[in-house]
């Protein structure tokens, strides 16, 4: 049974995605939207708000935009003006490649007034699936029909098999800071993205000697713990269930 969508001012989740939403509504957003070449930026913005909200309670799409379509309160909460059609949001997303959005992301993410970053000990990786309602009126996709597409077919235990991609994410321990994103299309092995992750931290001159990175089991193997000492210096990883992680955040 699906979820429904119940703003609740009390809720830590809800309250991070009104600060997405407020984020999302800002001038800053909105001219790095016109740069991009993202227009109609109220449409794109809508599409945004709806394409995360359905990340955050990891549901679907339509299921996201019937809720939204006849819920006042969650039309209010999402501060929309006109919803467009599920049809015209599919064709706004599909307008661009995910690196557009990735590129985007980023940027906001930069200018966004966080504390300087100091004496960072621990770093928390982590995926999850971002799932696209692709099957119109039920058909079937196959591998042949997304040869062209940026997203791919994959398979998560929690969605089952979805057409979309994968997110994986580097976030400081004590504050929930995202420190590092990447995208790729299907779901990837967790275990071949551990260097990948790493390497976008080092780049960013976030990974240093001695530091302790926490994952989940889908991300260990020999080799990996073999890649954190040996290629990034002493790297530590501690393999700990996902609620183990997350319940000792403050």
């Amino acid at each position: 049974m699906k979820i429904p969508l119940i703003p609740d001012k009390k809720d830590p989740i809800w309250i991070l995605f009104a600060k997405v939403v407020k984020v999302i509504d800002s001038d800053n957003f909105k001219e790095e939207l016109s740069r991009n070449g993202l227009k109609p930026i109220k449409s794109h913005q809508t599409m945004l708000k709806i394409v995360i909200l359905s990340m955050f309670f990891k549901l679907d799409i339509v299921h996201v935009y019937n809720q939204v379509n006849k819920k006042p309160k969650l039309f209010k909460f999402l501060k929309i003006e006109e919803l467009p059609s599920l049809k015209q949001l599919r064709e706004i997303y599909s307008r661009h490649s995910e690196d557009k959005y990735l590129e985007l992301t980023l940027k906001i993410l930069n200018k966004l007034n966080f504390k300087k970053i100091r004496n960072l000990k621990t770093i928390v990786i982590d995926s999850t699936s971002i799932t696209l309602d692709l099957k119109f009126s039920g058909r079937y996709l196959s591998k042949q029909m997304l040869l062209d597409k940026d997203y791919k077919r994959g398979y998560s235990t929690n969605k089952g098999h979805y057409a979309g991609f994968q997110l994986t994410l580097a976030m400081e321990y004590k504050t929930c800071r995202p420190l590092a994103l990447l995208i790729n299309p299907g779901s990837p092995n967790d275990t071949k993205m551990f260097d990948d992750i790493l390497h976008e931290l080092k780049r960013r001159r976030l990974l240093r000697e001695g530091q302790l990175i926490l994952c989940d089991r889908g991300f260990y193997s020999f080799d990996n713990y073999m890649i954190g000492i040996n290629k990034y210096k002493n790297s530590s990883i501690s393999v700990s269930k996902e609620e183990t992680i997350f319940n000792n955040i403050n």
